[in-house]
């Protein structure tokens, strides 16, 4: 199956069709790698135990029921995604993330 992968984006950067050059320019001062959405259910059979392992192991109990889709980051030569932090404080709500499979 073929993918289609498109820039990745951060922070307050959402859709790369809707950026202007500059805000695409600002943006990749942070972050320039391609991205795709993995939703395939062999994926989350594999995965799945583990993070309910982790889960249970770390003592962190949370309750789930859902996988959002995997984000899969390709690294072409000289590209690059500076630290940053993939969870925030707070629980948040995104209607616009893909539907999970």
């Amino acid at each position: 199956m073929e993918r289609t992968s498109k820039l990745g984006t951060v922070g307050n950067y959402k859709e790369v069709e809707l950026l202007s050059k500059d805000e695409i320019t600002n943006m990749k001062i942070k972050r320039d790698s391609d991205i795709t959405w993995l939703q395939d259910p062999w994926i989350y059979k594999e995965i799945q135990p583990y993070i309910h392992k982790a889960n249970k192991n770390a003592g962190w109990n949370f309750e789930w029921d859902m996988s959002e889709p995997c984000q899969f980051t390709k690294y072409k030569p000289g590209q690059y995604y500076d630290w940053h932090c993939d969870s925030w404080d707070k629980v948040y709500d995104n209607p616009n993330l893909p539907e999970h499979g």
